[in-house]
């Protein structure tokens, strides 16, 4: 794989693309930056991530699909995919000639790095060299992935959501065009919010053609429009760098969401002019925040560094994956000495220690636990991504019950976390 090569050639690459961009601040195309294999192993990725999808019924978070111009509902959607998943026999061009036929159509799917390790491990992993020098954004990554013939984006010119970059991998089989417009001169001309009646203003924008395995880097603050007039697939990573306070509202939720989250009182009355301080006293003691009075910037670092560490476990990735429970298959792990485990890579784990207790971060899932040095010695060398075998744990754990120890390995299974080496 591309991102296998030798690191210095790595390093040497995205310091030319990374001089290109001037420092990932202008629009840059990469020629050939993945290979056909890579190409190849992403298609193969994204079949198992429509099938699982399907599988799960997971279509109200970022699942848009537009045929012939008009915008489908869910349960339209949820009957083509039953109805089609048999074509992804066929990859992801058989699925989308099978399925559509002549109709033009535009598949948006955000988030699919939660459904499969490969396509999350594979986009952390290629764009680690500029996560090393540049550091995550506090809102994290997440993908977008354009699959269709649509002519033009359906969504329309428009220019994303603020202080958002995006790193976008052409997967071909045909070729994309990015138009893009200068500010001054798009604005000038009195377009429409997400303006989709687009001729008159190709002529004023800036053409820029991906072929397969071409990287598309765009910094925000761009108005933008894609097209394909043609079958092609595309995934989008976002640098999601957003602006302090919409990072600030989102710790807040987080943090509310937490503590906040088992309670479910109503008070008895309703508010009444001479009694608001009676009531919000009330309303505090419902909600049981005496074990959470803190100033607003404790609070807000609270949260800040549990969604960093989280973040940091999960590839970079904002959204965790989605957990072998949640798809009914086996986590539990029943350690021997012939057992052999280890870390996949890029994810790795993250903790806080408080006291008498930890709390650890594995591919963004949350694991409370009693501390222990002896648990610590296990994370520290799990991070290096050794592989350990079943008498490794067992003599690093020593003094840990096997029960505890089985659990602990099949809650970072169950996270997909750890993979057993065979």
């Amino acid at each position: 794989m591309w991102y296998n090569s030798n690191e210095v050639e790595v390093s040497d690459a995205w310091n030319q693309i990374d001089e290109k961009s001037s420092g990932y601040q202008k629009i840059h195309v990469e020629k050939d930056l993945l290979s056909m294999e890579d190409i190849v192993s992403i298609k193969s990725a994204l079949v198992r991530v429509l099938r699982k999808i399907e599988k799960l019924q997971a279509y109200s978070d970022g699942f848009r699909l537009w045929v012939s111009e008009e915008r489908k509902d869910f349960n339209y959607i949820r009957k083509l995919m039953s109805k089609s998943c048999s074509n992804l026999d066929a990859g992801l061009e058989g699925w989308a000639e099978r399925g559509f036929g002549d109709d033009p159509f535009c598949l948006i799917l955000n988030y699919a790095e939660r459904f499969d390790n490969y396509f999350a491990s594979f986009f952390s992993n290629i764009l680690k060299p500029v996560i090393d020098k540049y550091g995550l954004p506090v809102n994290g990554l997440h993908t977008t992935t354009f699959i269709g013939n649509y002519g033009y984006t359906p969504i329309g010119i428009h220019m994303d959501t603020a202080n958002a970059y995006v790193f976008s991998f052409h997967l071909g089989p045909n070729y994309k065009v990015m138009h893009t417009w200068d500010t001054k001169v798009y604005e000038s001309m009195d377009p429409k919010v997400n303006e989709t009646q687009v001729n008159r203003f190709l002529p004023f924008s800036k053409k820029h053609v991906l072929g397969p395995g071409d990287m598309y880097f765009m910094p925000w603050g761009v108005y933008h429009l894609g097209e394909t007039q043609q079958l092609s697939i595309s995934v989008t990573v976002w640098f999601d760098n957003h602006p302090s306070k919409k990072v600030t509202l989102s710790l807040m939720d987080d943090y509310l969401e937490n503590v906040l989250a088992d309670n479910h009182v109503v008070p008895e009355d309703q508010v009444k002019e001479h009694n608001i301080k009676d009531k919000f006293n009330q309303m505090l003691k419902s909600l049981q925040l005496n074990d959470h009075k803190s100033s607003i910037e404790d609070l807000l670092w609270c949260a800040f560094e549990q969604r960093v560490k989280k973040n940091f476990s999960n590839g970079g990735w904002s959204r965790k994956p989605v957990s072998l429970s949640n798809e009914k298959e086996k986590s539990e792990i029943f350690l021997s000495k012939k057992t052999r485990i280890q870390l996949i890579r890029p994810f790795y784990l993250t903790y806080t220690v408080s006291g008498s207790t930890m709390v650890l971060y594995a591919r963004s899932f949350e694991i409370n636990m009693i501390y222990s040095e002896q648990l610590l010695d296990l994370i520290h060398r799990l991070n290096t991504y050794e592989v350990l075998s079943g008498a490794d744990i067992q003599e690093i754990l020593i003094d840990l019950p096997g029960k505890v120890v089985n659990y602990f390995l099949s809650v970072l299974n169950n996270a997909r976390t750890i993979e057993l080496i065979q």
